[in-house]
């Protein structure tokens, strides 16, 4: 975290304590917590349910059975909110009690959870449970930190079987429950808190059977539907074990899904209640039996709760608070105009588009964006009638607020997200994060296009998608082309138009849209690689270059870009500096065996035969399927003399290479092969 970020957090935690009553997460004076024995915890975290997708939430069109049951036999808060419509930082915000501008995961892939501020898992487990998780997709894998305090951290999912990448995004909730059950069967003695995350309402929707005949037409409801089942398949285990009745059972989701409304199809783009407004469920021991409260409450409020349940201190980082008072009936402790902060700066990592802000109470939300917006939510709660007009009042005391609890850099942040591996973007893409997915810093002031003003696009994109995801290229194209036009400052709509044309083989189309991208300085590390690639094999190497530094200049620590820039200095006849960058390469594990296979091709240029025999040996070792080192090895190694080695070199190219690649180099090799067997001979 750099300097400037922490002098902001420490700015928003002053500023907040009047408003938010940061650090009053420590368990409150008589609160009655001491007659509930709680030995377990359980949290259930459903990712994109929204709450008014649920049975007892008034839902009549699914079967929720289990999640009903549980809110029957324990406490629902009707007013639950997420500060993220996303779901990384969601979960970072629950499992550290604060918010993403303090715990710094601020959207998906680029962002990394630090070892502070500490997490429930990491104080429970110092307070002696036995700590498990298991997540349903990779949006949660260990690598983005959320693991932090967990014995056991289960992210294992399925192989990839005909998707690109070693793994499917995500695991069917049946899955995740078997692996739980695997672990409580075979646990140790004593105190344990579980982590269950199901990812199935997560778009795209595909419920298995009977869910999907059962729901036909309505296939998000039917993932619904299904985790219902899953959940209570858990919940059955653990009551089978015969610690129910000593475990705290916390049920909620991560954020909510639009389906539609204000023109958003999922989730990402806005702060409207129909992605932040979630269910949540307390059930366990001193909580009261289908009791319903009303009060707004926060995602960030659960880990304190939990904390203040099995009486382990919380420290004083914590920006949530514990919801007990509420559930015991005291809520003259839990201010009814108590404040939630909301983020998503998705539309602009993602689209080019404004990030936005906004502030909640049970009454009222107000959206700072570039056309602000206000909401009583008691006479509008579809948010369809702005009222920063006619309110202004109230519309400027929460602007207040929000500056308050952001500090002086509230309209002049930046942002510094680490890098996205590609691998990382291609799982992320699958799911429908399609990210620029960049290094480099981000300016977070504002001065973007209203994602109101441009979300009449998405319908026309989202339908190139699915005409793209068909295969059918000729029918995305005057779409992509039509909302690039229209926007031609969006990263992504760039993005996906080039890939049209790769697709269709139309090279010159596009490098235009890349050119264009550039012209519109909204370029990205992996269009400018695209591009100079599209250029190196034109053979305009200077131009090629020129991509690649760009490239470069983003994005450090782009493998491929430095790669390509090399093989571009190599056909510019600049040795020097073409070695060099094939040395860098040396320091990133997945490029070391093409850098060695770099700089043998040097070594040949310059007629040191020996010294590149011993790079294209290291090359393979490091990368077996480097098959043109493979060819190049064998033929140094017959010029030096070494026959026995090339012919070994040469049979393992043209038994391995693909035929429809190396058609000439195979015959070449076969040809060799035959000459220095007969010479032998």
């Amino acid at each position: 975290m750099c300097v400037r970020m922490q002098r902001l957090f420490a700015v928003a935690r002053i500023s907040l304590i009047p408003l938010l009553c940061i650090g009053c997460g420590k368990r409150p004076e008589g609160s009655g917590r001491d007659a509930a024995v709680v030995e377990n915890v359980v949290l259930v975290t459903i990712d994109t349910l929204r709450a008014d997708h649920v049975g007892c939430f008034g839902y009549q069109s699914v079967r929720t059975g289990h999640l009903d049951s549980l809110a029957a036999r324990g406490t629902r808060f009707a007013q639950a909110v997420t500060p993220v419509p996303l779901t990384l930082p969601s979960h970072a915000s629950i499992l550290t009690g604060t918010y993403p501008f303090f715990h710094g995961v601020r959207d998906m892939g680029g962002f990394v959870l630090q070892e502070s501020p500490p997490t429930l898992a990491t104080l429970l487990s110092r307070g002696g449970f036995h700590t498990a998780a298991f997540v349903g997709s990779v949006t949660l894998d260990h690598r983005y930190g959320v693991n932090r305090g967990f014995d056991t951290y289960d992210d294992e999912m399925p192989p990839a079987e005909a998707q690109p990448g070693p793994r499917k995004p995500e695991r069917r909730a049946g899955a995740v429950v078997d692996h739980t059950l695997a672990w409580l069967a075979t646990r140790p003695v004593g105190k344990f808190f579980v982590w269950v995350h199901f990812f199935d309402p997560h778009s795209p929707y595909d419920p298995p059977q009977p869910f999907r005949a059962q729901y036909a037409g309505r296939p998000y409801d039917g993932e619904i539907a299904y985790t219902d089942a899953q959940l209570g398949r858990l919940l059955e285990a653990i009551r089978d074990q015969g610690v129910s009745d000593r475990t705290l059972f916390v049920v909620m989701a991560d954020h909510g899904e639009s389906l539609g409304e204000h023109g958003e199809s999922t989730h990402g783009i806005f702060l409207y209640d129909a992605a932040m407004h979630i269910p949540l469920i307390v059930a366990g021991p001193g909580v009261p039996a289908g009791q319903v409260i009303q009060a707004q409450v926060r995602s960030i409020d659960v880990m304190p709760t939990i904390l203040a349940a099995v009486k382990v201190t919380s420290g004083d980082h914590l920006q949530g608070v514990s919801l007990w008072p509420l559930i015991e009936g005291r809520g003259d402790l839990f201010p009814e105009d108590r404040f939630a902060l909301m983020e998503t700066i998705y539309p602009r990592t993602h689209l080019g588009w404004s990030e936005l802000r906004a502030v909640r109470t049970k009454e009222w939300k107000y959206i700072q964006a570039p056309q602000e917006e206000l909401y009583n939510l008691l006479t509008d709660p579809t948010e369809s009638r702005n009222a920063v007009k006619s309110d202004v009042a109230v519309t400027q005391r929460f602007k207040t607020v929000l500056s308050g609890a952001l500090g002086e850099a509230s309209h002049d942040l930046m942002l510094h997200p680490s890098t996205i591996p590609a691998e990382v973007r291609q799982e992320l893409a699958s799911l429908g994060y399609v990210s620029a997915g960049v290094g480099q810093p981000i300016k977070l002031d504002q001065s973007r296009p209203d994602p109101k003003t441009r979300v009449d696009l998405l319908p026309s994109f989202e339908a190139a998608i699915t005409f793209m995801g068909q295969q059918q290229y000729e029918r995305a194209l005057p779409l992509l082309q039509t909302v690039v036009k229209a926007d031609p400052t969006n990263p992504l709509f760039y993005l996906r138009l080039a890939f049209c044309y790769q697709s269709v083989n139309n090279t010159d189309a596009e490098t235009k849209t890349y050119e264009r991208a550039v012209q519109h300085h909204v370029e990205t590390d992996e269009m400018l690689n695209r591009l100079g690639n599209l250029l190196l094999e034109a053979r305009n190497y200077r131009r090629a270059r020129t991509a690649f530094e760009r490239a470069l200049q983003l994005n450090p620590e782009h493998g491929e870009s430095m790669k390509n820039l090399a093989i571009c200095l190599f056909e510019l006849g600049q040795l020097q500096e073409s070695e060099k960058a094939f040395r860098t390469l040396l320091e990133h594990g997945s490029t070391q065996g093409p850098a060695h296979y770099g700089i043998g091709l040097i070594r040949l240029k310059q007629s040191r035969r020996s010294e590149a025999a011993s790079e294209f040996q290291q090359a393979v070792q490091l990368d077996p399927k480097l098959w043109d080192a493979w060819f190049n090895l064998g033929i140094c190694y017959h010029e030096i003399g070494k026959r026995q080695e090339a012919v070994r070199c040469l049979e393992e190219f043209s038994r391995g290479a693909p035929p429809e690649q190396f058609p000439q180099s195979i015959k070449q090799a076969r040809a060799l092969i035959t000459r220095l067997q007969k010479a032998k001979s």
